[in-house]
């Protein structure tokens, strides 16, 4: 099938330009990283597919995954691969939405 060598090669080919000083840094540092989800039985399979075809120094790679993975929020954006799966975004994403729940409570009138 060949799909993740096809995304290797389109992350080495398109790499992000250097975005100019005039941007802001807080904008500067969180665009740089390419977000790969994946099933978690394939996240070592990406690692691994990363490590033997591109050239060592050429992609920096992350994989966000893990009980310690809140650790690492600030580095994210120093990678230029993040490799995560679906349960992960599952789980911070709830955790996220979460925060802005209201209870909200059920009045019935009794006449």
């Amino acid at each position: 099938m060949g799909k993740t060598i096809q995304i290797i090669s389109l992350l080495l080919c398109r790499p992000f330009p250097p975005l100019p000083q005039s941007v802001p840094s807080l904008v500067r540092s969180s665009v740089c990283s390419t977000l790969i989800v994946t099933p978690l039985a394939a996240l070592l399979q990406w690692k691994s597919e990363l490590d033997r075809f591109v050239v060592p120094g050429r992609l920096s790679v992350l994989i966000y995954h893990g009980s310690q993975r809140r650790a690492l929020h600030s580095a994210l954006h120093q990678y230029d691969v993040v490799l995560t799966t679906y349960q992960t975004v599952e789980q911070d994403f709830r955790k996220q939405t979460n925060k802005h729940k209201v209870p909200c409570e059920v009045l019935t009138r009794i006449h």
